[in-house]
């Protein structure tokens, strides 16, 4: 007789590989949403940002220009109206020319308007740049 047993199929399936194969490490990559979501998150901050900049830079201005609250109020009320009256076409307009052309747009606008304000030197061209 011969000393081989014979191998029985189902327990050669269920028997444990003695080196099994090394599965390559997956490197979790950063799904486009959540990138996309980030840059709109810094956009957003920072229209907010400069939204909220002529609350602070009133008594400044004021001192430095000598200009009354009046104007900068102005100013500030004339971006708000601005504002509430574009944002119900917003939706439109983005629907029409796509979301990424609608906004680029809004923020180079909103870009513009503050970095011209750094050279802002009269009443009017405040008006002018804080209505962006």
């Amino acid at each position: 007789m011969s000393d081989h047993k014979p191998i029985n199929a189902a327990a050669a399936a269920v028997r444990p590989q003695e080196n099994p194969p090394e599965t390559p490490q997956r490197r979790r990559r950063l799904h486009p949403a959540w990138i996309v979501a980030a840059v709109a998150f810094l956009a957003l901050v920072g229209a907010a940002g400069f939204r909220a900049a002529p609350g602070v830079l009133m008594v400044p201005l004021q001192q430095e220009f000598g200009w009354s609250t009046t104007v900068l109020s102005a100013a500030v009320s004339i971006n708000l109206v601005l504002f509430g009256l574009t944002a119900p076409f917003a939706a439109a307009l983005m629907e029409r020319f796509g979301i990424r052309a609608v906004t680029a747009t809004a923020l180079v606008l909103i870009g513009a308007g503050s970095a011209l304000t750094v050279l802002v030197n009269q009443s009017w061209q405040i008006l002018l740049t804080w209505a962006c």
